[in-house]
Parts: C-alpha cells; sequence; structure tokens
C-alpha cells in the first residue's frame, strides 16, 4: 500500500478552498449585520432605550402636501387680519380655528381653509378675555384659557359663551395646557415674589378632564438676579403629548433625555440618545451682548440645549428638534418610534416657513403671517 501524493495534495487545495469560501462567507455575513443602533435596559423597573445616534432607517423621511394656505400678507379687513398667530387646533368636520395672542381673537375657517367666522375679543365679559393664550378643539367644545385672568373658558364652535372657570391660585391655573387623553397637562412659566424676593418658576401639571389640578411633574424655581451673568436658557424643560403619553425632557446642554410619563403622571420609559455639547455662534452671542447692553441684563449662552422642542405626530412618533455640532438650515428632526431612534430628517416647506404644530397636520407660518397648512 502506498499513498498517491499528488490525490493527497488535491484533496488538500479542495479542503483548503472550501474553507477558505466559508470563512469569506462568515466574513461577509458579519461584515453585512446592520450594527446596534440602540440597546434597551430595565432600571429601577423604567425601560431605557439608549440610542447610539446612529439611524435604525437611514431610508426613513417625510413627505408633505400643502392642502392649505392662509395669506395675511395683503390683508386689508381688520376683522380678517390676523397679527399674532398663536394656537391652532382643528374640529371633527375638518374646520380651522386660529389664535389672534395680539387681539385674543377666534378666526374660524371652513376644511377648504376660507374664513367662516371671527369672535371673542378683550374684555371680562362672557366669552371675552383680557389675553387669552391658547385654544383646544374637544368635541363639540372650544376651550379657551385665559392667562391674565386664571380662568378657563368653554365657548361653542360658533363661539357662544357656555361657562368658565376661575382659579384663586395662579401657579394651579391651566393657561398654556395640551390635550393628554381625556385629560390636560399645563405648563406654568412667569415668576414669583416672596418676602421682597424674585424667583423665575415653570411648573408642568397634569389636570384632569375637568380641569381640576391633578399632579406637578417637574418643578423649577431660580432667583432673578439680573446684576450676576446668567445663562438663562439652561432653565425650564421641554414637553408634549399624544393620547397616552407625556414626553418631558429637562434642558440640559450635555444629555439628551426623555422622560416618558403616563396618564396617572407615572414615570414609564426614558428615552437617551448620545450627545455632545453644542457651543452657540459668535453671531448669536453677539446678538445677546447687544440685547443685554439695551435692556441692562447679563444674559450669556456659551452652550445650547440638547433639545429646544418636541412634537407628537398622528402615527405615534416623536419628532425632537435638537442641536448638532453641523449648521444646520431649515426644520429638522430627530424622528423616534417606539422610542428608537429612526432618522433625522429636514421637513421640506416653503422658503421662508417655519413649522410651529405638528399633530394631524403640519402647521408652517413666515414673517408675514402667511399660514401654510400641510398633510404628511
Amino acid at each position: 500500500m502506498y499513498l498517491d501524493f499528488k490525490k493527497v495534495r488535491g484533496l488538500r487545495m479542495k479542503v483548503l478552498k472550501y474553507l477558505l469560501m466559508f470563512l469569506a462567507f462568515i466574513l461577509a455575513v458579519s461584515c453585512s449585520k446592520k450594527p446596534a443602533t440602540y440597546e434597551q435596559v430595565i432600571e429601577n423597573g423604567i425601560r431605557i432605550t439608549k440610542n447610539t445616534g446612529v439611524p435604525a432607517d437611514s431610508t426613513f423621511k417625510i413627505n408633505l402636501k400643502e392642502v392649505g394656505f392662509i395669506e395675511m400678507e395683503n390683508e386689508e379687513d381688520t376683522l380678517r387680519l390676523i397679527q399674532f398667530p398663536q394656537s391652532f387646533d382643528f374640529d371633527t368636520k375638518g374646520n380651522f380655528y386660529i389664535l389672534d395672542y395680539q387681539t385674543s381673537m377666534i378666526h374660524k375657517y371652513d376644511s377648504n381653509f376660507k374664513q367662516v367666522a371671527v369672535f371673542g375679543r378683550k374684555g371680562q365679559g362672557p366669552g371675552e378675555f383680557l389675553k387669552a393664550s391658547k385654544i383646544l378643539v374637544r368635541d363639540d367644545t372650544l376651550i379657551v384659557p385665559d392667562s391674565w385672568q386664571w380662568k378657563i373658558n368653554k365657548l361653542d364652535l360658533e363661539g357662544k359663551y357656555i361657562s368658565d372657570k376661575q382659579y384663586e391660585d395662579f401657579k394651579k391655573a391651566p393657561v398654556s395646557i395640551s390635550k393628554f387623553g381625556k385629560k390636560y397637562v399645563n405648563k406654568f412659566y412667569g415668576s414669583t415674589s416672596e418676602e421682597g424676593v424674585r424667583y423665575g418658576l415653570e411648573i408642568v401639571s397634569i389636570f384632569s378632564s375637568n380641569f381640576d389640578h391633578e399632579k406637578d411633574l417637574y418643578t423649577y424655581k431660580n432667583l432673578i438676579d439680573l446684576s450676576k451673568e446668567m445663562d438663562a436658557s439652561s432653565n425650564g424643560s421641554e414637553f408634549t403629548t399624544s393620547d397616552s403619553e407625556l414626553y418631558l425632557s429637562v434642558n440640559s446642554k450635555t444629555e439628551y433625555k426623555i422622560e416618558v410619563y403616563d396618564a396617572e403622571g407615572n414615570k414609564k420609559r426614558m428615552i437617551r440618545k448620545n450627545h455632545m455639547r453644542v457651543k452657540n455662534s459668535e453671531e448669536a452671542m453677539k446678538q445677546e451682548q447687544e440685547m443685554n447692553k439695551k435692556y441692562g441684563m447679563k444674559f450669556k449662552t456659551e452652550f445650547l440645549n440638547a433639545i429646544f422642542g418636541m412634537h407628537s405626530d398622528k402615527y405615534g412618533r416623536l419628532w425632537v428638534s435638537s442641536t448638532t455640532p453641523k449648521e444646520e438650515k431649515g426644520s429638522n428632526y430627530d424622528i423616534f418610534k417606539d422610542d428608537i431612534f429612526l432618522n433625522r430628517v429636514k421637513i421640506e416647506v416653503d422658503e421662508g416657513y417655519f413649522i410651529t404644530q405638528v399633530g394631524e397636520k403640519i402647521i408652517a407660518i413666515n414673517g408675514n403671517n402667511n399660514i401654510k397648512i400641510y398633510e404628511y
């Protein structure tokens, strides 16, 4: 018996060839495997989603379709003119309501965005407001808080007065409210004086369906001392609501963190995303210095907040306005679904327009108070 070395060598070459092919396959699979974009952990009963900042879906985008336009630029009729469009909402028939913060008047448009009524005015009588601060439509009722009278007003959808509710404690008067399922979330911000000392104050609270105060979720209080240099932007919070969840972010220069609460005010989850602090532009700091000289203040914003705005959309997605080291133009948002960062997208509205509201539709306004309404 003897070995045929040529055959042995050939067999070895075949084995080596298949081994190399197998290794190449394993390498290709491992290289093509999508890197983890997030990690979810449970800490003290709270699910924390830690997003790396790499998009889970880099192809994700949002396309808009313009469905309405309300021109104010050339409006000469004082009853039709909206000087300071502040708040917006739709009823179930598609009628569109706009609050003019300047005049405390409410402008009603039909589903084709043609004006059909104007109601409300400055005053203290039924259906009048010293300073209307927000409008919400709930079923067949228009809800209008009055921030100067500490009062909630209810009107029908034709503007007729129904009832009002007066509050004694201004810190527990719902003046800047958002719908939260059948309840409401209010953000009070202002100042208070205690023993001759002035404090800045912000409180985020949950109110019942009857506008009774239930629970404070966040309270910020600081001494106001204009003789000392301070970064006013570092204080306070941002929030938005869906039907079942409240998203709350406390201002921070270094942390990208959003807490998620249920309707009872219990913290259920947390969303995090990697973030490096972003320095304010030299131009913006120069403008701030000029304002300081004009009004005798000493504000200094050296670094920008990680998060400066949030919206919840009709698809259950969270839109977050955040700062990035790279300068961007237009309306850019981090989009999350189920707490996972999908992608950072630029929303293409017409030049000169800026998004002010996201919900059933997207509302954008330009410097002349022209209003565009988009579907998405």
